[in-house]
């Protein structure tokens, strides 16, 4: 499926290099008077607020951002010092994170509607990937980035194999860091390496970590985007063995990122390599499965491997239209909710080649889904009459609440940042989404919540703020020239394209 780029040689350098380190585990009130020293203040009024804090129901309130922090919520707020925003018939969510997301082919939004996994590959990714330049790769980051902030996306996990060159992994940070975005870059090879010299993957990760990580308050984080059990050799065990070595590297303390993997995809999926990795890991003396990975699709993988994962700690991230769409199966939610129906995964927008990069259609479609398997799972149950409620059924359904937590503070913890993200609250910082729930499409309001899961789309998204900065107000990007963008982006594919 992944054209393998990596040589046995390097693999065996890795582990080398890992063998004298240890594996080690990864592990506000009614009518209040707010002060605070001059500085960015906002202060967001009467808006519906959607906390996802909790089992906490929306409520209206007032929200206090000074500086990047959320420094109070509640009714009555008065800042003095504050720029005001009137949220009166808006909503007030958290920013939507997206876990998994090919961010450099921003470029090539749309390009190919009709294609399956293997023309994704074989038609675009393979022979586009060497042509992409460091500049290629920063426009089509900035691109991705921008349009996600745009649709109300403030945290995305760039998952970035397009590393020509160690300068083509810079360029793909700096493009994530002057969006002004939160992310997580998540640092893998080339699809179909063709660099002059050594490919960087996997060792230039220390350079990275040394040289854009250091800083832990940053907006931008680290993770490995790992080839994994399925796709890291050219056979099943070098691929084993391979991955393991990858676990060891991001585990390394040097290192200490988090590690995303594609599993459960293609032919591969069904060979139970999530079990083989974990049995391969504690075999060899290192942590196996753990709460520091966040796994991919998930598709093909058996119920046993689902729950290896879910007792782990371990994320899921579906990206359920791409799934569908390109032949991979169906995402594994009615599955899940058997195993474990307190499990939580989140949601991915993958690629753009031929899917929206909005998180509403993503959250759609995980709803629609799963209440399908679920009534196709137990017809009897959910078989419809005017005369008896089917309570069996409505039980196992997801709801528009728990649809929203995998678009938002579901998102933020398979990214490992729920604990300064994914939902309001006091202390947290402020990446936050104003909604207009006045307009046609979703007006009159009766469910703020089931209005965002279930009608709004990015026509909505008024205003975005990530880290107590907007990037967006009244409906326009702030600070961006989105005319010429768009004219660059242009230039780019016709030029690559053409090449």
């Amino acid at each position: 499926m992944y054209s393998n780029p990596l040589s046995r040689r390097q693999f065996l350098k890795l582990s080398a290099a890992l063998a004298a380190s240890a594996s080690l585990p990864v592990s506000g009130s009614s009518g209040t008077f707010l002060n605070a020293p001059l500085g960015r203040q906002t202060l967001f009024k009467n808006a519906h607020v959607i906390s996802m804090a909790g089992d906490q129901t929306p409520e209206t309130a007032d929200i206090w951002v000074d500086g990047d922090v959320i420094r109070a919520i509640g009714p009555k707020l008065e800042a003095p010092e504050a720029h005001i925003i009137d949220c009166s018939e808006k909503i007030i969510i958290p920013g939507f994170v997206d876990t998994h997301h090919h961010m450099w082919q921003g470029i090539f939004k749309n390009i190919a509607p009709n294609e399956m996994l293997n023309d994704y590959f074989t038609r675009f990714l393979v022979p586009t990937s060497p042509k992409m330049t460091a500049e290629d790769v920063l426009l089509g980051n900035r691109l991705s980035a921008l349009s996600a902030l745009n649709a109300g996306i403030t945290q995305t996990l760039d998952w970035s194999h397009i590393t020509n060159s160690p300068e083509h992994a810079d360029a793909a940070i700096e493009g994530l860091r002057i969006s002004r975005t939160r992310a997580v870059y998540a640092f893998s090879t080339s699809m179909n390496f063709q660099g002059p010299g050594e490919n960087p993957y996997p060792m230039d990760i220390f350079r990275l970590r040394k040289e854009h990580f250091s800083q832990s308050d940053d907006r931008l984080t680290l993770a490995l985007g790992a080839m994994g059990p399925e796709f890291a050799g050219r056979t099943a065990e070098e691929a084993i063995e391979n991955a393991k070595a990858e676990w060891n590297l991001a585990r390394h303390p040097d290192v200490n990122a988090r590690i995303s993997v594609h599993t459960g995809v293609g032919a591969g999926g069904a060979r139970e390599p999530v079990k083989r990795l974990d049995r391969a890991l504690k075999a060899s003396g290192n942590q196996g499965l753990g709460d520091d990975t966040t796994y991919i699709h998930c598709v093909r993988l058996s119920d046993e491997e689902l729950q290896m994962i879910i007792e782990s700690g371990g994320s899921m991230s579906l990206a359920i239209p791409i799934a569908m769409q390109m032949g991979m199966g169906l995402p594994p939610v009615e599955r899940i909710r058997q195993i474990d129906p307190n499990y939580r995964y989140s949601l991915s927008i993958d690629v753009q080649t031929n899917q929206s990069g909005d998180m509403f259609t993503k959250m759609r479609s995980l709803f629609q889904l799963q209440r399908a398997l679920r009534t196709q799972a137990d017809p009897d149950a959910c078989l419809f009459t005017f005369f008896q409620d089917p309570d069996a059924c409505r039980d196992g359904m997801i709801t528009a609440r728990e649809t929203l937590a995998a678009a938002t503070i579901e998102g933020a913890r398979a990214n490992g940042l729920d604990h300064i993200t994914g939902s309001i609250e006091v202390g947290k910082q402020a990446d936050l989404v104003v909604l207009n729930a006045d307009a046609l499409n979703v007006a009159p309001m009766n469910d703020p919540i089931g209005q965002v899961v279930q009608a709004m789309d990015t026509s909505n998204v008024e205003t975005v703020m990530v880290a107590g900065e907007l990037v967006k107000a009244n409906g326009q990007m702030v600070g961006v020239d989105v005319p010429k963008l768009v004219r660059e982006a242009e230039a780019a594919r016709t030029r690559i394209l053409g090449s």
